[in-house]
């Protein structure tokens, strides 16, 4: 809006997420990492095609091999994504398709995950990559819109949309140091930031802020 010209007062305001502050899942320690990718399959938005690529410049040029990516959800690309992977001869290899589930799968996948990835071009807001934080996981996400609003040091890394170097590098730190992150604080910050009540508390002081100056217009 400011690139086009309307000059006014803008608020970002967060989507609310849910937040388990109760829950007690840990991670089991395996020889692999378990990364996770949740989005409706579109390649345009966003772009899983680079990790894959990410990945597969890992396992050949880096030498490692000692994680897994599961991709949650279905769109007008997953042919496209599936034959890109077996072609990469990552295929239910390091990459495995696990198709749509039900929200409370879903979850289960954060709890268990090491980390997440977004590498989208575009979001408004990314409410995966909140869900992520929210269930105690850390983060790779591109500033694509949404993610740099919330995303910090603490919680994970931000990257260039579009720059697999940097993916690459975000993945192999995550690899060595996802679990120096600590659960507990990542679903605390996650709950302070993104429960109704403080949502519901900016909503309405912007709505209140609005009204008081239409009162003073209409005096």
């Amino acid at each position: 809006m400011l690139s086009l010209g309307l000059k006014n007062q803008y608020f970002v305001v967060p989507n609310v997420v849910e937040v388990n502050t109760t829950s007690t899942i840990h991670r089991l320690k395996t020889r692999k990492k378990k990364i996770l990718h949740i989005s409706l399959i579109l390649e345009r938005s966003k772009n899983i095609t680079g990790i894959l690529r990410a990945l597969y410049n890992i396992i050949h040029n880096r030498k490692r091999d000692d994680f897994e990516l599961h991709i949650i959800g279905e769109g007008k690309d997953t042919e496209k994504i599936k034959n890109l992977s077996i072609q990469l001869n990552l295929y239910n290899r390091y990459v495995f398709f696990e198709g749509m589930k039900h929200p409370e799968d879903v979850y289960q996948y954060l709890q268990e995950a090491d980390f997440l990835i977004t590498n989208s071009n575009y979001e408004t807001f990314s409410v995966v990559t909140a869900e992520a934080l929210a269930c105690g996981i850390p983060v790779i996400a591109t500033k694509c819109g949404g993610p740099e609003d919330f995303v910090t040091e603490e919680t994970g890394i931000l990257i260039e949309p579009g720059n697999e170097k940097q993916l690459g590098d975000a993945i192999i730190y995550m690899l060595d140091n996802s679990d120096k992150y600590e659960k507990r604080k990542l679903m605390e910050y996650a709950n302070k930031r993104f429960n109704s009540f403080t949502v519901g508390r900016q909503f309405y002081e912007i709505y209140k802020k609005i009204l008081f100056n239409l009162k003073r217009v209409e005096h």
